[in-house]
């Protein structure tokens, strides 16, 4: 039989329901509990009473025909669940049993006063109301996908959305940048921050704001800072440059292969590497790299941190880029540190973003061994001598195939 706290989470739950049935229109209430749990003749007479009585203790009302002394009118200023009960014969109890037979909440007060969620309600009504003044095809999309508005609007921006739509929706493919759009007593980052919801909602209605395009930006007609990508020629001049992520679009002269770094003091501290590009993949290469096509046909490298998150980093890279090598995260480097007392906690990744499979068996080791022990090695702290020594071996390396 179910407990007051676990009708709350059941009620809870179901909040997403009533807000779509309030906007369709369609009767929610009374809302029946129909799995409340009903007594069982298996269950101990004591086990039996402190079910029923936990039951009855959150109940705002108790009706019993048959038992008047057990019924309850509602309790004063009270919301909640009632419960109605009824005699049941019952003979491992010693014969007739009052048990419930039904519980529900009668009212919308009730349900939403019971799970403390009349004052989020208000503010979505007011959320859902100030977007539905932006226009009528906006009005009829909070009609349709209220669940959606209730999940991914922050509670009281439901004013700074109307006045985003109404821009964006008048304004069609503005070319410009998101803060450059003025929105009165709005946050300048609140497109930024909402892209991809005012997105869906001017492609959802049709809007000639939206167009199709790869991403939010594009879809909306919005420019964007360039990504800058932090490279640097190993050729011992120590001079590193930025470049526009989409004008990275093939080798620089004289360079042959890449080594893509996680460590920005690693980065800037590269050795002499004949023919090599270093580039600064900012802690999370695989995100910066993402999507260059051209990319697959060049000699690549990673070094990152030989910890769990380094090679999760590695083995994202390689889903993109397949015949991409590794240079000092494997077994040996782990072995060294292990030795020089290089070895330090580091935080295991959650089980649920290990991801290992795409790397070699001594990769795949290494990784492992990193996960379990909750250490790793970082790359800033491998001597210059001994990474100069590894990193030599780039121009040896096989690729992918002869594995």
């Amino acid at each position: 039989m179910l407990t007051t706290d676990e009708i709350h989470t059941w009620a809870s739950n179901k909040f997403p329901a009533f807000v779509e049935a309030h906007f369709a229109g369609t009767t929610f209430f009374p809302l029946e509990i129909l799995r409340f749990g009903r007594a069982k003749s298996s269950d101990t007479t004591a086990s039996l009473d402190h079910q029923i009585r936990q039951l009855l203790a959150g109940a705002v009302e108790i009706i019993s025909e048959r038992l008047p002394s057990m019924q309850r009118s509602r309790l004063p200023n009270a919301h909640g669940y009632s419960v109605e009960l009824t005699q049941r014969r019952m003979h491992a109890h010693g014969g007739e049993q009052a048990v419930p037979c039904r519980v529900w909440f009668a009212t919308q007060d009730d349900f939403l006063a019971f799970i403390k969620k009349s004052e989020v309600w208000e503010m979505f009504l007011a959320d859902a109301c100030a977007v539905s003044q932006a226009g009528n095809p906006f009005g009829e999309w909070v009609r349709v996908y209220p669940r959606t508005l209730l999940a991914r609007l922050k509670p009281g921006d439901g004013h700074a959305l109307a006045l985003a739509l109404s821009a964006l929706h008048g304004n069609p493919q503005p070319n410009c940048f998101a803060r450059e759009i003025a929105l009165p007593g709005v946050s300048g980052k609140f497109i930024e921050e909402n892209l991809q919801l005012l997105a869906d909602i001017l492609q959802a209605t049709q809007s000639k704001a939206w167009q199709p395009a790869p991403d939010p930006h594009q879809q909306l007609g919005l420019r964007r800072t360039s990504r800058l990508l932090r490279l640097m020629p190993l050729d011992g001049s120590r001079n590193d440059y930025g470049v526009p992520l989409e004008r990275f679009t093939r080798l620089p002269e004289g360079i042959t292969r890449l080594l893509i770094i996680e460590n920005l003091r690693t980065f800037l501290t590269l050795p002499t590497l004949s023919g090599a590009l270093g580039v600064y993949g900012e802690g999370h290469a695989a995100q910066t790299l993402s999507g260059i096509q051209w990319l697959r046909e060049v000699p690549l490298h990673y070094w990152g941190d030989i910890d769990p998150s380094g090679f999760v980093i590695l083995n994202n890279l390689r889903r993109e880029y397949p015949e991409i090598r590794s240079v000092l995260m494997d077994e040996e480097t782990l072995l060294y540190g292990q030795n020089t007392g290089l070895l330090a906690p580091a935080s295991p990744v959650v089980k649920s973003e290990v991801a290992f499979e795409l790397l070699t068996p001594t990769e795949r080791a290494a990784g492992n061994f990193t996960q379990t022990k909750a250490c790793g090695i970082e790359q800033e702290k491998i001597p210059a001598i001994y990474a100069c020594e590894r990193l030599q071996q780039m121009g040896t390396l096989k690729n992918r195939s002869s594995w």
